[in-house]
């Protein structure tokens, strides 16, 4: 899949002129790929998912704005990258990998392009367990209550990253490194009434 997508507004003003602004988007391009579990790299590993797919997008975004009087211009440049792989297991446990890597190009008159850079990776994975069995003490799956526990464990890493240039001549980056973990238990007691535990780690450095 592709778009593009280009606008431009212009504006009338006594005060300050003409002035206009615009916007560019292109490219703007997804693919994705079906039946990824039958690569024959999975065959020889066993077949070890049921289903599987895989999407990844890539993007870019350019705007800026200016006056008929200044025809100078500053833009703003933003790109994103984003693989996306999603499968399950044959043992019943949902799996996905999401990565997004983006940044940003901004320049402003006297001081240079200012240049961010964000990196995500998130895994998560789902699992339904029986209640009815080693739990059965506690009378999960009992007759008028549910029948299974449910699983979700995610794991997010992230990295920032800014820097500016001006004339040629790189800043010392600022960087910080983000970590957390969330794992969640949920439990239908009755049809009224739902549990959950959930623990949190983060970590930023």
């Amino acid at each position: 899949d592709g778009s593009f997508n280009w606008r431009r507004n212009e504006r009338d003003s006594d005060a300050r002129g003409d002035t206009y602004d615009r916007s560019l988007e292109w490219p703007n391009l997804t693919l994705r790929v079906q039946g990824v579990h039958d690569w024959r790299l999975f065959q020889w590993m066993g077949r070890p998912f049921e289903s599987s797919d895989m999407s990844v997008n890539w993007k870019v975004t350019e705007t800026g704005r200016g006056t008929a009087a200044d025809l100078r211009e500053y833009p703003t440049r933003r790109y994103s990258w984003q693989p996306r792989w999603n499968a399950r297991f044959r043992n019943g446990i949902d799996s996905s990998m999401n990565v997004v890597r983006s940044g940003e190009s901004q320049e402003s008159p006297g001081q240079g392009t200012l240049q961010r850079r964000t990196t995500n990776v998130t895994v998560r994975l789902d699992k339904q367990f029986d209640a009815r069995g080693r739990l059965a003490f506690l009378r999960f799956g009992q007759s008028g209550v549910g029948t299974t526990i449910d699983m979700t464990l995610s794991v997010t890493w992230g990295r920032d990253s800014s820097f500016r240039v001006r004339d040629g001549i790189q800043d010392q980056p600022r960087q910080s490194t983000r970590l957390s973990i969330d794992p969640q238990f949920t439990y239908q007691f009755t049809r009224n009434l739902r549990g959950s535990v959930r623990l949190q780690y983060a970590r930023t450095s």
